[in-house]
Formats: structure tokens, C-alpha cells, sequence
């Protein structure tokens, strides 16, 4: 199983999977966002301002699902490493977008001046780290049970790659 997991997170359907689920994610912020905006009591500085945020995203899920492989000959170490920094500059692009939304629908009630994680002094950043140690538990747990080894990544670079990294650094 560990062989075929190994084997599956290098390959461009790995990738195709994982374009997948960062479309499906941002698709899900989206309908929350636009949920929100509904409310009759949404701040109006939300309501007004979502639109370019709504835009930016829809623009990152399309890039996502969109996205296909290389071809044969050009899909190696090197396309694999490229793909999966140009996935994470984007999620991060996306989640910046979101939580700047967030931030202005909850900024009558607290003030979030961004995604804090360690630590955390912000109510809502608090709150949200407190949730994600919990889910993170359900999840590793529900991994290990299905014979998932959850320590094998599937959107970082080769090992190769990290030690080249690492070099270079030091």
C-alpha cells in the first residue's frame, strides 16, 4: 500500500488529485463567502468588497482544475518540483484572499489582522488553531486506521530535492 501511495504522490495523476482538492477547497470558501454576503446582517464594507476577492478566487479554482501535466517527455524530478511550488504560491495567493474576506466580515466583532498559528493572540486565530488540533487528531487517526501512511506527502518535493535545498542553505 505505502508502495503504491509513494508511487501515486510522484505521479502527474497525484498532482491532477491534488489540483482537484485545491479547487474543491477553494470552491467551498467561495460558497461560504457568498453565504455569508446573503445574510441580512453582513457588514456592508463585506457585501461591497467581496466581489474582486469572489474574482481572484474563481481564478485560482479554474487554474486548478484546468491544470493538466507536462507531457511524457517533459514530466520528471524537475516538473514535478516546479508544479508543486507553483500549487503552493497559488493556495497561498487563495487562502491571503479568503482570510482577508474573513477578516473584513468579522471585523465588528474582532480584529483579525491576518492568519496568526503559533501562537495565536487573536480570539478567532485561537479558535481556529484549537479546531484544527482537533480535526488533525480525527484525520491522522481515520489515515493510520485505513492504512495511509500520513507522513508521506503528496505536494512536496522529492527527497533529493530537500537535500540540494538543504545544501545550498547551509
Amino acid at each position: 500500500m505505502r508502495r503504491r501511495q509513494l508511487a501515486f504522490s510522484r505521479s502527474a495523476e497525484g498532482l491532477r488529485w491534488v489540483a482537484d482538492l485545491l479547487a474543491d477547497k477553494l470552491l467551498a470558501q467561495m460558497r461560504l463567502l457568498a453565504s455569508m454576503a446573503e445574510r441580512s446582517d453582513a457588514p456592508l464594507a463585506f457585501v461591497s468588497g467581496l466581489a474582486e476577492g469572489m474574482r481572484v478566487l474563481e481564478r485560482m479554482e479554474r487554474r486548478f482544475r484546468r491544470w493538466k501535466p507536462a507531457g511524457r517527455r517533459g514530466w520528471g524530478e524537475a516538473e514535478f518540483v516546479r508544479v508543486c511550488e507553483a500549487f503552493r504560491g497559488q493556495e497561498g495567493t487563495a487562502s491571503r484572499v479568503y482570510f482577508s474576506q474573513l477578516g473584513v466580515l468579522l471585523s465588528e466583532v474582532t480584529e483579525l489582522t491576518g492568519r496568526q498559528k503559533r501562537p495565536a493572540y487573536e480570539p478567532f486565530n485561537a479558535l481556529l488553531n484549537y479546531l484544527y488540533g482537533m480535526l488533525y487528531t480525527s484525520v491522522l487517526l481515520g489515515l493510520l486506521k485505513s492504512g495511509i501512511d500520513p507522513y508521506m506527502g503528496y505536494y512536496t518535493p522529492t527527497s533529493t530535492v530537500v537535500r540540494q535545498r538543504c545544501r545550498t542553505i547551509l
